[in-house]
């Protein structure tokens, strides 16, 4: 199975099994406005049954450009940027 991928500020971020805690919640960023089943290819898209309507956050004391908080069932997830990922059309 394929990881579960968002995209956000016109970048890819594969959703990891990491949580992060609440007290690293920084503000909200965003939500995911619609589930695609290829890669995401516009901004507040995602894949594999990420529901429309998770928030995203950035993480307290963290680049932006390296990773991004996805709320899934409670539960807050690191997603990290895909760099090497390769868009198709």
């Amino acid at each position: 199975m394929n990881a579960s991928t968002i995209r956000y500020d016109n970048t890819n971020y594969t959703i990891t099994g990491n949580i992060v805690l609440s007290k690293n919640i920084g503000d909200l960023i965003g939500v995911i406005k619609k589930n695609v089943n290829d890669f995401p290819k516009e901004n507040y898209e995602a894949n594999n049954n990420i529901e429309v309507g998770t928030k995203l956050y950035k993480i307290k004391n963290e680049n932006i450009t390296n990773a991004i908080v996805v709320k899934e069932n409670n539960n807050y997830f690191k997603a990290v940027i895909m760099k090497y990922i390769k868009s198709t059309k």
